[in-house]
């Protein structure tokens, strides 16, 4: 496992809710197509005791657990262990608050690569240090992390003792309402010069109802060069709801298609794209089938490729409480591989919990 590898899933997880909106669309986004059929709200789930989450091992093929966290009374992670393939426990995690009950920080031995990393986190909840040891407990490193007042990543800085060796730099800016119009990410040295690489930045724009209006891609911050550049036209049906989008390239030649229609449960997205070919054209590219539930949950999405054959079908099911407790995908060109995730929810008060099936 990289350094950072962990830590970034951390952050993710704190990004996802971080980066909202900020208003309620009147009309379709692809972000969040399951409000179009929400009927029914689920019910709040009990405190956590357990949660297992189990995996396809990549080499055997076989289920097995990769995770189990542990809660204590007040529903607040305590600890969670992690396993290999093989069933042997590769990392241990432990959680640590103050008196007010707000983590603070949390340990993670890394048990087979004989590593540990304690982070810090934060008023806002959000790590702002991650320290790096060996199995003797000698220092290696410190990550410290930066981040603008909305909570938004904007360095990872790497040290060694005192001496700052890197930073990884999260040049990306946001809207009023929360959505990024800008994305450029790369790294500098400690005399604060770009490492050379391939650090391309992405301008979008947005209508008021959030939806891209276009999408400019150069080779990098100083846009010597544009690699890519599409605007999207939208039409619209009684409902508010997206019924084609249409994208130009700058030259204003459509070289994207994608027209949607509804049923009371689903969407069917049919693409078309422009094709390598002399003749320079839009063909078909593929079809998607989204069915949601009455609480705008995906539950199942079916995906054909250009010529109209059925290559993958996924399936997700809930609990009573929303949470996910199974994923499963079917690949029509291999159908004995498996890809499947599972988690498992134990509470304390004991409250059943039924699975919503996906529709058939």
């Amino acid at each position: 496992m990289k350094k950072h590898s962990f830590l970034l899933l951390f952050l993710l997880g704190f990004f996802c809710t971080l980066q909202g909106f900020g208003q309620e669309e009147k009309r379709f986004v692809l972000e969040n197509p399951g409000k179009l059929f929400k009927k029914q709200d689920r019910r709040e789930a009990p405190k956590l005791k357990t949660k297992y989450i189990f995996g396809v091992g990549d080499s055997s093929g076989r289920e097995y657990l990769m995770r189990q966290d542990m809660f204590d009374q007040d529903g607040k992670i305590k600890s969670s262990g992690l396993f290999s393939e093989d069933g042997n426990k590769s990392g241990d995690i432990r959680y640590n608050y103050n008196e007010a009950g707000v983590l603070v920080s949390h340990i993670y031995k890394h048990l087979k690569a004989d590593h540990k990393e304690i982070s810090y986190y934060n008023a806002a909840g959000l790590i702002e240090k991650t320290d790096h040891f060996n199995k003797t407990d000698s220092a290696l490193s410190t990550d410290k992390l930066v981040y603008d007042q909305s909570g938004h990543l904007l360095e990872v800085q790497t040290f060694v003792g005192n001496e700052l060796k890197e930073k990884l730099m999260y040049d990306d800016t946001w809207n009023q309402a929360g959505r990024r119009n800008q994305k450029c990410h790369y790294k500098m040295d400690a005399q604060g010069k770009r490492i050379p690489q391939n650090a391309e930045m992405a301008i979008t724009e947005y209508d008021p109802d959030g939806l891209i209006l276009q999408e400019t891609v150069y080779n990098n911050k100083e846009k010597r060069k544009m690699l890519s550049w599409v605007y999207y036209k939208y039409q619209l049906d009684n409902d508010y709801k997206v019924i084609k989008q249409t994208g130009f390239d700058e030259e204003q030649k459509e070289i994207y298609r994608n027209e949607l229609a509804y049923t009371d449960s689903s969407i069917i997205s049919v693409e078309s794209k422009m094709c390598n070919c002399p003749e320079a054209k839009l063909e078909p590219s593929g079809k998607r089938e989204l069915i949601f539930n009455t609480y705008g949950e995906k539950i199942r999405e079916r995906i054909y490729d250009k010529s109209g054959q059925l290559s993958s079908t996924k399936s997700w099911l809930f609990d009573d409480f929303g949470n996910q407790i199974e994923y499963q995908e079917i690949l029509t060109t291999d159908p004995l591989k498996l890809i499947k995730s599972k988690q498992i929810f134990e509470f304390r008060n004991e409250q059943a919990q039924t699975a919503r099936k996906p529709v058939k």
